[in-house]
């Protein structure tokens, strides 16, 4: 990992912190291969937010992480997997309002 020269570093702003993507909400399923998470964006212009769910295979070295498919406007989050790990539950407000 590489980090910024410290001459040529800045201080981190408001606006920084505003916008930073924020991770939360790990679940990995039963058997350990699929991890799914969520990312919050902010849209500072908008005075918005976008929670997106991401899945993580973890069984494989260099694996990309894939977006859980959505409309764009809608917020997930809160992913769960079944007891067996064939199904992710989570919440999206696609409707207008969460559902499961």
């Amino acid at each position: 990992m590489q980090f910024a020269d410290t001459a040529s570093a800045r201080p981190m702003t408001a606006t920084d912190l505003a916008t930073m993507r924020r991770l939360g909400s790990p679940s990995v399923a039963p058997d350990g291969r699929l991890a799914a998470y969520q990312v919050r964006e902010t849209d500072l212009a908008a005075n918005k937010g976008i929670t997106r769910l991401w899945l993580l295979d973890l069984s494989r070295k260099g694996a990309v992480p894939v977006r859980v498919a959505g409309p764009a406007a809608a917020n997930q989050h809160d992913a769960r997997f079944s007891a067996d790990g064939r199904w992710l539950y989570f919440f999206s407000n696609t409707s207008g309002i969460d559902q499961l």
